[in-house]
């Protein structure tokens, strides 16, 4: 009987996160997600499952108490990253494809913002390195996101975004 117990549960899956749900503050995951609109989070997601290019995610940014931050990864380990200056501002590159948000603006950075990241390209050779992500939001200006703290560390990244249809 105790034998037959262990091998039910060992082939029941353990969620290895929990759902939670949070509210946008700010605009700058518009259009995606609207100020004020509640989202569902998987808290610990990505203890088990792998971060994915395109993922909405949660994110523990430096200086910002009490809340995480809603984003996008636009880049994983090993794409390509490249920042160009056109008309004195900078813009992102990922695997030789010019990096736009998804109402098609380029991301233009000022010299300042672009900093951390220009940084992070001479640093790492153009290669985003293991547990580092491009982290972005909406705002073609950039936000706090990747813009101002350059790449993410895996461990900044704390949960998964669920899309309306998820």
């Amino acid at each position: 009987m105790i034998a037959h117990y262990e091998e039910h549960m060992a082939s029941q899956e353990v969620p290895c996160f929990s759902e939670i749900q949070k509210i946008v503050r700010g605009q700058s995951m518009e259009p995606l997600f609207q100020n004020g609109t509640k989202v569902r989070a998987l808290m610990g997601y990505y203890a088990c499952h792998p971060i994915g290019r395109g993922d909405i995610i949660l994110a523990d940014f430096p200086g910002i108490r009490e809340n995480f931050i809603l984003k996008q990864v636009r880049a994983i380990p090993g794409d390509k990253l490249a920042l160009t200056k056109e008309n004195g501002l900078w813009h992102i590159w990922v695997n030789d494809v010019f990096l736009t948000n998804t109402t098609g603006s380029a991301y233009a950075l000022s010299d300042a913002l672009a900093q951390p990241l220009r940084n992070d390209e001479r640093e790492y050779g153009g290669v985003i390195p293991e547990r580092y992500y491009l982290v972005l939001g909406e705002m073609p200006e950039g936000s706090f996101d990747s813009s101002r703290a350059g790449l993410f560390f895996q461990e900044m990244i704390v949960a998964k975004v669920l899309r309306a249809n998820e």
